[in-house]
């Protein structure tokens, strides 16, 4: 009897496997893919799709490797504006290094306003901001500021020293215009 009986337990168990294999079958539905379909509602709007690529199509990038006393730097300049046709940017200069950043300031054209007339400030725009060379513990920029649609563009050069106790020091001036002709 005890013979009988394993031998049913052990049929009872091929059974009972056979069923729990045959519960984990593919079903005969296609199955929708969960990445295909959004069910949170957390898509942007078309309005906000349109201002974020307005933004990122107003927005330009610089990057550039320097050595600085026999250590690598990374020199990142990212001017943003508002979107649509307003050329005014804002830029903010990042210098870092293997520790992390050294310099990171922001400049608009409101940065040089002492050294503009009122009149020309109201109207103008920062337009431009390159980077030029590496001298006596500072970093030479160029900036454009000017007004939409004209002629009439200022070149301000300026210097943001990176170390020592002047560090994030910033000095400029307004380049006369003979002597952006001349370059």
């Amino acid at each position: 009897m005890f013979i009988y009986a394993s031998a049913n337990w052990t049929i009872a168990a091929t059974m009972v496997i056979m069923l729990s294999v045959g519960c984990v079958a593919p079903s005969l539905q296609p199955e929708v893919s969960s990445a295909t379909v959004d069910t949170s509602g957390s898509w942007p709007s078309l309005e906000i799709e349109a201002e974020v690529a307005a933004r990122e199509a107003d927005t330009v990038f610089s990057e550039t490797a320097l050595s600085l006393y026999n250590e690598p730097h990374r020199l990142t300049i990212t001017g943003t504006g508002s979107g649509g046709s307003n050329f005014d940017r804002s830029y903010r200069i990042q210098l870092t290094n293997a520790h992390g950043p050294v310099v990171d300031t922001v400049l608009t054209r409101f940065t040089f306003a002492d050294s503009l007339d009122a009149d020309f400030l109201a109207q103008a725009g920062l337009y431009a901001l390159d980077f030029d060379l590496v001298r006596a513990q500072s970093l030479y920029f160029n900036a454009f500021i000017g007004v939409d649609e004209t002629d009439y563009v200022q070149h301000i050069g300026f210097f943001l020293t990176y170390t020592g106790e002047r560090k994030g020091r910033m000095i400029y001036w307004v380049v006369p215009e003979e002597e952006v002709n001349d370059r």
